[in-house]
């Protein structure tokens, strides 16, 4: 459980930090540009998603399911500001 509390902030931190990036760099658009919107798009889809399955009383299975898909796409932003 606390490995997925430490993903889920990350994930938080990633929206907040990455969109404002994004906004920095709008002048300039890369190809990367395009392709982090996306994943973050996808990662803040995805928290919402946790969110209300957790107040909705999240099933153990699908507590594991979002936790991975979480990890997966927090570690491809990772790797995706780190190659910019």
């Amino acid at each position: 459980m606390q490995r997925f509390v430490s993903n889920f902030k990350l994930a938080l931190h990633l929206i907040e930090l990455g969109f404002a990036w994004l906004y920095l760099t709008r002048a300039q658009k890369t190809s990367e540009w395009s392709t982090l919107r996306g994943h973050l798009t996808q990662l803040r889809s995805l928290v919402d998603s946790v969110i209300t399955s957790v107040r909705q009383g999240l099933p153990l299975v699908e507590a594991n399911q979002k936790t991975v898909e979480l990890k997966k796409l927090v570690d491809t932003i990772m790797n995706l500001f780190q190659n910019v």
